[in-house]
């Protein structure tokens, strides 16, 4: 899927909603949207407490399971991460992450053979609980 340099607010929303479906059944660390400084496309990543190599067929296929029942999703489960949460990425998202309002920051953050990540959008820490309800989708 070709993206602009801008994360259009529905494919936010739409990452949001697939961000707030996950955690209802997997314990979820973090999740941001980032893109790299050579790429014009944005990667959704998605970090779990853990998550076993047997594990990742499961919840890739609730992934995408999700994905077919958000109307208008605009979502592509292959640009999506699922990152470890020890990785640099993921260390420096959870600390822009907090229970008010989605972080928007912008960083270089070298990452592993000289890329590194321009633009990040991190979902707050009340959207990885799945005691929260669903808010609802309609725009």
């Amino acid at each position: 899927m070709d993206r602009s340099e801008r994360l259009t607010t529905a494919e936010q929303d739409a990452g949001q909603t697939l961000v707030r479906r996950l955690a209802a059944v997997y314990p979820l660390k973090s999740a941001f949207w980032f893109r790299y400084a050579d790429e014009d496309r944005w990667h959704l990543n998605v970090t779990l407490e853990s998550m076993t190599r047997n594990e990742f067929n499961d919840v890739f296929a609730r992934v995408r399971q999700i994905i077919n029942e958000i109307e208008n999703a605009l979502l592509d489960p292959y640009d999506m991460t699922f990152l470890e949460p020890d990785n640099l990425l993921v260390q420096r998202a959870m600390e822009l992450s907090d229970d008010i309002l989605i972080t928007s920051s912008h960083w270089q953050l070298p990452m592993n053979q000289g890329a590194s990540v321009e633009a990040v959008l991190v979902y707050p820490k009340r959207d990885l609980m799945s005691n929260k309800p669903i808010v609802s989708e309609a725009n």
